[in-house]
């Protein structure tokens, strides 16, 4: 019998051409990476997405749409990863449009964490994210009408 499955939601909070993207001190190698997280026994993804932004970067998202949805194998778990991906705009939130610090909240391990935001252009090139986040990514910069 496989493993459960992890259902994962990730945000592309966007201000016009600009991505919303953090760093994480304590993982360094990871690159630039955007908001998002694993969803909780019986927990929509819809709700995930919304608790995992609130929880990772003190942002309230007014809208959300969904982008493309992808399935992976995890090494060698197993388990499969189910991955949906969103096009966000967010209300008023920490930073305006300058580089900010959030400080995760939240029960999970990265509870603590202090994060450094910034927003980076999504064309002429696409940003370089940590692995599996940039699959969205060209469905994202179509949607926005961008990049030629």
């Amino acid at each position: 019998m496989p493993a459960e499955r992890l259902v994962k939601a990730t945000a592309y909070i966007t201000r016009g051409p600009y991505l919303l993207v953090f760093t994480d001190p304590a993982y360094p190698d990871l690159g630039l990476i955007v908001p998002g997280g694993t969803c909780e026994p019986g927990e929509s993804v819809e709700a995930c997405l919304h608790r995992e932004v609130a929880e990772e970067a003190g942002v309230r998202l007014e809208r959300a749409v969904r982008l493309k949805t992808t399935v992976r194998y995890v090494g060698v778990t197993g388990r499969e990863v189910l991955r949906h991906y969103f096009q966000c705009m967010a209300r008023e939130g920490p930073g305006g449009t300058g580089p900010f610090t959030h400080i995760v909240t939240g029960d999970g391990d990265d509870r603590g964490s202090v994060l450094a935001y910034r927003w980076v252009a999504l064309w002429p090139v696409l940003p370089a994210l940590a692995p599996r986040l940039g699959d969205g990514l060209p469905e994202l910069v179509r949607m926005l009408g961008g990049g030629g």
